[in-house]
């Protein structure tokens, strides 16, 4: 494994941690709620993965429920709260579900194809989440009433 791809997995949880306190501290409820799923299902999904010599060879049923299970609280919270970055987040994990879907579908699928598809999207709903949060912080005049 090239040392970057080392470098890529191990930041994600200080980016991760990074992300959800910026949120907390200054973000609304989308965003409190959304850095909270975000945490949760990194943390399910590091106790349900398979074991790395197995990774990415067939589906691996108990990380494609987590993602499946975040793809429906995101759209959750998108109808809740109607933010424009739960779009963007939302069709992320959208494209993470459809990976799953696809390595059933096609068994033959390469491990890195499949591996980029379903780990491509994490660094960016952290940056949406971080916008989402940086919205809400310096733009009290932009936010909308939640309708729920």
């Amino acid at each position: 494994m090239p040392n970057w791809t080392i470098f890529y997995v191990w930041m994600f949880w200080p980016a991760l941690l990074l992300a959800v306190g910026t949120a907390m501290k200054w973000g609304g409820p989308a965003e409190k709620s959304a850095g909270i799923a975000y945490l949760c299902a990194a943390v399910t999904e590091t106790l349900v993965r398979a074991p790395l010599s197995h990774a990415y060879r067939t589906v691996d049923v108990g990380v494609a429920s987590v993602d499946l299970g975040l793809l429906i609280v995101l759209i959750v919270f998108l109808v809740r709260y109607e933010r424009r970055w739960l779009y963007a987040a939302s069709a992320l994990q959208f494209v993470v579900v459809t990976a799953h879907i696809a390595k059933l579908a096609v068994p033959g699928m390469s491990r890195l194809a499949y591996a980029i598809m379903t780990g491509s999207g994490g660094y960016p709903s952290l940056l949406l989440l971080a916008v989402g949060t940086a919205t809400f912080a310096l733009h009290p005049s932009k936010r909308r009433p939640y309708t729920h």
